[in-house]
């Protein structure tokens, strides 16, 4: 049986997806145990509460050439995606990237929308069955990237990456690129794959816009 990709499943719980889907899922119990893993609270891992958040200075920069709203829509679908790390582990091999927020005292799943004012703070967990590398960077102004992280993840795994970022005062969206490779990535690959954001079996990269108050 040839299931559903799991962004179709996730679109389907978001109320947009083809009726194939849909009729899949009504005779198929593993992608029916799924969404209804979609619909579970979700459990915040415990390392939120040791979480350091280094001062985020202003080298962040809105997303290049996509506008925000376009590009907050690609991103909760993404984002929703990344709730199968809260789920067991699953084999279909997709990567997930999920963005856990603190808004003052309260830590969440950021759902691709609500914005963040100063002081607020973020910090990234990635699964990934068959990418051991994982590369993080922000996007300037004049469109260059600064790496933010660089290093390997356990395969099959969920990974809290062990820095956080903590946002300004200053006006405007900032935006990060996160990719997950099979090798580590010269610059030009990064910049690259933060252009094209591939999805592929060697090379898989999404964008994350994060509006501000």
């Amino acid at each position: 049986m040839t299931h559903p990709t799991l962004l179709e499943l996730d679109a389907l719980h978001l109320g947009d997806s083809a009726g194939v889907v849909r009729a899949h899922v009504e005779q198929c119990d593993e992608c029916g145990g799924y969404l209804q893993t979609l619909q579970q609270p979700v459990a915040l891992p415990q390392w939120l509460d040791q979480a350091r958040t280094p001062a985020w200075r202003r080298w962040l920069a809105p997303a290049v050439g996509l506008p925000v709203s376009a590009a907050l829509a690609a991103v909760l679908l993404v984002v929703v995606s990344a709730q199968l790390t809260m789920a067991p582990i699953r084999s279909k091999g997709l990567p997930a990237v999920a963005v856990y927020a603190r808004h003052g005292d309260r830590i969440e799943l950021w759902d691709g929308r609500t914005p963040f004012q100063a002081d607020d703070a973020i910090r990234f967990e990635v699964l990934s069955e068959s990418l051991g590398r994982v590369t993080v960077a922000s996007i300037e102004p004049d469109g260059a990237l600064k790496v933010l992280h660089e290093g390997s993840v356990e395969l099959g795994h969920r990974a809290a990456l062990p820095f956080s970022l903590t946002f300004d005062a200053a006006p405007g969206a900032e935006s990060v690129v996160v990719v997950l490779s099979a090798n580590p990535l010269s610059p030009h690959e990064l910049g690259a794959a933060a252009s094209r954001q591939p999805r592929s079996s060697t090379l898989w990269a999404t964008r994350f816009v994060f509006p501000k108050r």
